[in-house]
Parts: structure tokens; C-alpha cells; sequence
């Protein structure tokens, strides 16, 4: 004999459990959404946080540098590999390392010579140096054939020099 009222009898077995109500489950399919549109909001935030810094770039009177923007460079000495990203960051690494190596510094800005507001590319703030200053680079621009690193010096303590040939500073 059944206690319960007749309105209390379960004429059919439940398939989901009290608290999924179908409000549970319709909450948690919206929350899985609006995580989902806040993945892409962040993402196209940090797009656009990435496109205005490029448009703050110096890429020349003619945005004759764009096709160097997002483009790194090498030329390895006897003992390092050394690395310049335009408009964006040095490193000096070990040899046949491929990842890490010593920060040389971020891009600050163009380097003016001879009248040309173009001459090179200065990298400051990088790793500390040991008894010396914070490691910099200056990337001196001259004409080239094509680009490449041709050389890579050290005049003073920490403070590296490259010359970087290119079409791009060829005067025509």
C-alpha cells in the first residue's frame, strides 16, 4: 500500500538529478557562453592593444620599414647567436641554443646620424650587466643588396653594436 497521496506518485523514474531543473541546466549553458564571448573580447582587445602599438611605430615618412616590423634577424660570433626583432626586442644566446638567452633590450626609438632620421635602431634596458650597465644595442642601418646581419660587435662593456645591411637604406 502506497502512504503518499496520489499527486506524489512518480508515474515515471526521474533521468536527470533535482538539481539540474531545467533552469540549472539552461544557467549553466548561458555561463558557458558568456565565458566563451569573453575569450574572444579579450582576444580582440589584446589584437587592438597590438595594432595601436604598431600604429604608434616610426616605420618611415614612406612606411618604407613596415616589411621589417614582426621580423627578426640573426648572426651567430664564435661563441653566441645574436638576435634583432624590428621594433621589438634583442637577445644574445649560446650558440646552438634555441630559446632564452640574454635580453640586449626592447626597442626605444630611431637613432639620428648625418641627417638621416633612419640610421638605426636603438635596444636599451636589456639584462644587467655584471659590474656595468644594463646591456643595449645599436642596429646601424646601411645599404644592402638584402637584409642580413653583417656584423656584430662589442665596443664597450655591455653595449653592443650591429651593422644591418638593406635594400631599405639604399638612397636612390
Amino acid at each position: 500500500m502506497n502512504c503518499f497521496p496520489p499527486s506524489f506518485v512518480v508515474s515515471r523514474p526521474l533521468t536527470t538529478p533535482l538539481s539540474l531543473s531545467p533552469l540549472a541546466i539552461a544557467s549553466g549553458k548561458l555561463g558557458a557562453r558568456i565565458q566563451a564571448k569573453s575569450s574572444k573580447i579579450e582576444k580582440v582587445k589584446r589584437s587592438l592593444t597590438e595594432l595601436e602599438k604598431t600604429d604608434s611605430l616610426d616605420l618611415g615618412p614612406e612606411f618604407e620599414f613596415t616589411s621589417l616590423h614582426q621580423t627578426c634577424f640573426t648572426i651567430d660570433s664564435m661563441e653566441y647567436t645574436y638576435e634583432f626583432c624590428a621594433f621589438s626586442s634583442a637577445t644574445q644566446r649560446a650558440k646552438g641554443s634555441g630559446s632564452g638567452g640574454t635580453s640586449l633590450g626592447t626597442f626605444e626609438g630611431w637613432v639620428s646620424e648625418s641627417g638621416n632620421p633612419h640610421a638605426a635602431m636603438k635596444f636599451a634596458k636589456g639584462q644587467h650587466c655584471y659590474g656595468g650597465p644594463s646591456r643595449s644595442l645599436l642596429v646601424r642601418f646601411r645599404c644592402g643588396e638584402y637584409n642580413e646581419v653583417t656584423l656584430v660587435e662589442e665596443p664597450s662593456k655591455c653595449e653592443y653594436a650591429m651593422d644591418f645591411r638593406t635594400p631599405l637604406s639604399c638612397v636612390l
